[in-house]
């Protein structure tokens, strides 16, 4: 939490705020402070010492005071600040928040070196979707890259117009609106595909840190990182994630109500435990089973709550999500479960003509309407997700009272607004409608998502560069084909997935759940994953996320055909509200890891045994740093807002975003 910058003063609030209107002048002003003083001096509030502002805030003392405490005057402005000394304090209030942020950890930027180590053989091991290629392997054309690199050096935007892309450089381009429906429909036909925002990073922001300040974690040295440095291409760690992408794409069509029984899920996990495995394997444990890697924990989230209960949270199996008048279905438009038809760039030419940048030429055939049910279904939710519409959606269900069909969840215990009457110092007359309620939290999530989108950009772009998954795929496709030899590391070979995989497919690519695979920015790290984490956040803060959830619902869990949502055992039934939105976080970010878009890492990479850092770390501090600098806004006093007080995604208890001394009644 923000230290104070001012020490309350104290004294009425009352006296405070009458003070100030003296500076008026007028004569009405004088009057009212009359009025006060007769008053005060009945009830022997100056025998030695002013009432102190918590008094004058208990709501049985204010209920009995005279009628002519109160007197309104004539004046119709009402403000203890109005004219020059309002856009002072507005102004100097920008001044104290910039330079706390700019007093911060400056933190460093590490990254990998491959792209260093691998420039004089076509840059192999770096990000090189859509731009031009050379030879038959989809190596980037080393001109073309140097290009790329010439324009982030500069930050010119009419530098990045003269990177030669991989299909055509005509400006024969996919529209706005056309790249939109591409990911819900098919993408028109020959067309290029644009790098996606390699400005974003260059921009600033007027609330929160600079984006190059933020501090995901500490790099493996234990310093201060932004984002530490992503695997090297040759590590065992860098091999170990790609086997678990290859099992995930195997298992997309398994019914997440299966994985405890079913034999792919139970090959995946055999291999995973695999010793030399174990040893770079930085996925979750099953703290009750050696070797660890389970059915329980395949494919989860490392974060608190992840591995109980279903492997879906409940916000988006939650149905009839109240939006006002209307009632939103959470079912999804389900792809088929038929890798003959929906799993994509297994053929060496199709692979070769998306990673120039390429439209593709087929699509995703459906399946109706279902509720999330595989992990083939999740990746279809996370492809058409508008921004942050995973947590408007939990928003609306922890906000709506459970007679509406929401859980009616209370705010934070320290919200001055909540309803409480066992403590006194609430606000209890008025409605936090604007600051403090539901305006402001709905516009934080909209705001929240913009920010954590540029700082990720930032390390995109800025700083790795690091592969797609698919582009790691055609390496480990030219190897085991022996048409090349990349320096992956040898354990690959020990892993019992590229065999099952060749039978399906008669190739080695990793399968992709979409036609276009990945979008064309760098895959480390994670959108999707640093916008899960910043928007969680907000919403751990804004409600009392320690609370059971099923002090509100029970939990349910889709059937195997996704036609129905059924009762979960009471046993796996233990999470809080803050537990389930971490999953919700860690299911959108893997969703996207089972789409084969991403790398385990880009969503959080460990740095040591148990202590993580990356993109959903970083979206975390995206939010605290903007709950921070909203503190220099408001006028509840100190007293009665400390903060929001929630659990982070590390398990500690932390308060953040308290009023910062607002207006009279504390400067």
């Amino acid at each position: 939490m923000i230290k104070r910058k001012q020490k309350e003063k104290t004294g009425s609030a009352v006296i405070s705020a009458d003070n100030t209107s003296q500076s008026t002048g007028s004569a009405e002003h004088h009057q009212t402070r009359r009025a006060f003083l007769r008053q005060a001096a009945a009830a022997g509030f100056f025998g030695g010492s002013l009432v102190s502002s918590s008094a004058l805030s208990n709501k049985s003392w204010v209920s009995t005071q005279p009628a002519d405490v109160c007197q309104p005057g004539q004046r119709c402005e009402r403000d203890p600040l109005t004219g020059t000394a309002r856009a002072d304090a507005a102004k100097q209030r920008r001044i104290d928040a910039a330079n706390y942020e700019r007093n911060m950890t400056i933190p460093s930027h590490p990254c990998n070196g491959d792209e260093q180590l691998y420039s004089s053989q076509n840059y192999f091991a770096s990000y090189t979707k859509g731009l031009q290629k050379v030879g038959d392997f989809g190596e980037v054309d080393p001109a073309a890259y140097n290009c790329l690199l010439f324009a982030i050096n500069t930050g010119n935007p009419w530098d990045f117009e003269n990177v030669p892309l991989g299909f055509n450089n005509d400006c024969n381009v996919v529209s706005d609106e056309e790249a939109r429906l591409g990911r819900s429909g098919p993408f028109p036909p020959n067309k290029q595909r644009r790098l996606e925002s390699p400005q974003a990073g260059y921009n600033f922001d007027l609330e929160g840190k600079d984006i190059y300040q933020l501090i995901s974690g500490q790099d493996p040295s234990g310093n201060n990182a932004a984002f530490p440095e992503a695997f090297t291409f040759s590590s065992c760690d860098e091999a170990v994630e790609i086997i678990e992408n290859y099992w995930q794409a195997l298992t997309r069509d398994v019914a997440f109500i299966d994985y405890q029984t079913h034999s792919l899920i139970q090959a995946a996990v055999t291999d995973l435990n695999r010793p030399e495995f174990l040893a770079c394997y930085h996925g979750p444990c099953d703290p009750n089973q050696a070797p660890c890697v389970t059915p329980k924990v395949y494919s989860r989230g490392i974060l608190p709550g992840d591995i109980s209960g279903p492997f879906v949270s409940q916000f988006l199996w939650r149905d009839n999500i109240p939006y006002g008048a209307q009632k939103i279905s959470s079912m999804i438009n389900s792809p088929r479960a038929d890798y003959t038809l929906n799993d994509f760039m297994t053929t060496p030419a199709e692979w070769l003509m998306i990673q120039t940048g390429q439209t593709p030429n087929r699509v995703i055939t459906p399946d109706g309407i279902r509720y999330i049910r595989s992990g083939r279904d999740l990746t279809a939710y996370v492809r058409n997700d508008a921004v942050y519409q995973a947590y408007l959606n939990a928003a609306l269900l922890l906000l709506t009272p459970q007679t509406s069909g929401g859980l009616g969840v209370p705010l934070n215990p320290n919200n001055p607004y909540r309803v409480d009457p066992a403590r006194l110092t609430r606000y209890c007359k008025q409605l936090n409608f604007v600051e403090l309620g539901v305006s402001q939290l709905l516009s934080l999530l909209g705001e929240v998502s913009v920010r954590a989108h540029k700082a990720i950009w930032y390390q995109k772009w800025q700083v790795h560069r690091r592969l797609r998954p698919e582009e790691f795929g055609g390496r480990v496709h030219f190897n085991f084909t022996h048409a090349t030899n990349y320096p992956i590391n040898p354990i690959i070979s020990n892993s019992g997935v590229f065999s099952k995989i060749y039978d399906r497919y008669t190739s080695y690519f990793l399968p992709q759940a979409y036609p276009e695979g990945s979008p064309l920015h760098p895959s480390y790290g994670a959108g999707h994953a640093t916008l899960a984490g910043a928007c969680v956040t907000i919403l751990k803060a804004w409600f009392d996320s320690e609370l059971p959830y099923t002090n509100f619902a029970s939990f349910v869990q889709a059937n195997a055909n996704g036609d129905a949502l059924v009762s979960v055992p009471i046993s796996d039934s233990t999470n809080t509200i803050a537990q389930e939105l971490n999953k919700l976080a860690s299911n959108i970010a893997i969703g996207r890891d089972i789409a084969g878009l991403h790398w385990r890492s880009d969503y959080a990479r460990g740095v040591s045994p148990g202590v993580y850092a990356g993109s959903v770390f970083l979206g975390e501090q995206v939010a605290i740093q903007l709950l921070q600098d909203w503190g220099f806004t408001y006028n509840e006093k100190p007293a009665d807002f400390p903060g929001f007080v929630f659990r982070d995604f590390r398990g500690n208890l932390i308060t953040v975003g308290g009023t910062q001394c607002p207006g009279p009644f504390c400067s």
